[in-house]
């Protein structure tokens, strides 16, 4: 059984250099780079058990190859049945891209927000109602996992800079 799609973007404090990303790039498959004159990320499509397996693995990913996130968002919330697949593999959903064409032609499925005869493209938080009222399958709070990760990622960033920041740490994560 394979894991389900987990979905995310980082976004970097500095355009990488070349050396980085082929070091990312030979690290891991499912990640890809954009650099843009004002913003540089790279988007995951991770198989993980959970969204933050994936976010803590795409991290360790991304400093050891000289990269560093600023933070982390969720991707965009538009998926296909072939995402929608992926996404509920490794769940006791899980199902093939047939079933979810099943799924998706009830008349109590949510309705495309984009039809199209043959990809017709959906809201991954309109489908994950859906299944959870379905199915009894919940998934994580993608906001508030997004939300800890990102305190998470500022406090790493400050706290070289904290002075006795090992105090602060023993009460916290004692």
């Amino acid at each position: 059984m394979t894991n389900p799609l987990q979905q995310f973007i980082f976004v970097l404090a500095e355009p990488p250099h070349p050396e980085s990303v082929e070091d990312l790039m030979g690290a891991c498959d499912d990640a890809s780079v954009e650099v843009g004159p004002a913003l540089s990320w790279v988007a995951f499509d991770r198989e993980a058990p959970s969204l933050v397996d994936g976010i803590v693995s795409a991290v360790r990913n991304l400093t050891t190859a000289g990269l560093e996130p600023v933070y982390v968002r969720a991707d965009d919330d538009l998926v296909t049945v072939e995402v929608v697949t992926r996404r509920v593999s490794g769940t006791r959903v899980s199902g093939t891209p047939e079933m979810v064409l099943n799924w998706a032609a009830r008349q109590d499925f949510p309705a495309p927000v984009e039809p199209h005869p043959q990809r017709p493209v959906y809201s991954w938080s309109q489908v994950a109602g859906w299944l959870e009222v379905h199915f009894g399958q919940t998934w994580a709070d993608t906001a508030l996992t997004m939300r800890a990760v990102n305190l998470a990622i500022e406090l790493r960033a400050i706290m070289p800079r904290i002075e006795r920041g090992s105090g602060i740490r023993a009460v916290f994560w004692s």
